[in-house]
């Protein structure tokens, strides 16, 4: 085997040593650290220094810590802050979902109707044609 060939395994021999010693080390449990999506903000001076560490051509919506507000903020192409604005909203409860379950009565009952309806359909509706 030549000097190269001769490199080239020792090399490979090195790599796997080195998979093998990552391999054997005992896994630690990293600590699960929790982001919040949306910024928050100290009130309107916060939301100024929310926008200075905006880049150009961005936008932010930045949310008060303490008030029902929020702060949209926007940055143009040259650098230049637009001017901040302010909404206010009402934080409510969402509306509970509509329960659209019935008993088993109830639904027999509906299956009844439907039945002597498709019955008095299937028998002439029940009408009496008099005839001329």
């Amino acid at each position: 085997m030549d000097a190269y060939g001769s490199n080239q395994l020792t090399n490979l021999q090195q790599q796997l040593q080195q998979l093998q010693r990552m391999m054997s080390q005992p896994k630690t449990a990293e600590p699960v650290q929790t982001t919040s999506t949306i910024p928050f903000v100290d009130g309107l001076n916060g939301a100024k220094t929310f926008l200075k560490s905006l880049g150009p051509n961005s936008s932010a919506a930045v949310f008060d810590k303490d008030d029902a507000v929020f702060y949209t903020l926007s940055v143009d192409a040259n650098g230049n802050a637009a001017p901040i604005k302010l909404g206010r909203f009402v934080l409510e409860d969402a509306p509970a979902p509509e329960d659209n379950t019935i008993t088993k009565a109830d639904f027999d009952k509906f299956r009844e109707e439907i039945r002597e309806a498709l019955a008095s359909i299937s028998n002439g509706g029940g009408r009496k044609v008099a005839k001329e």
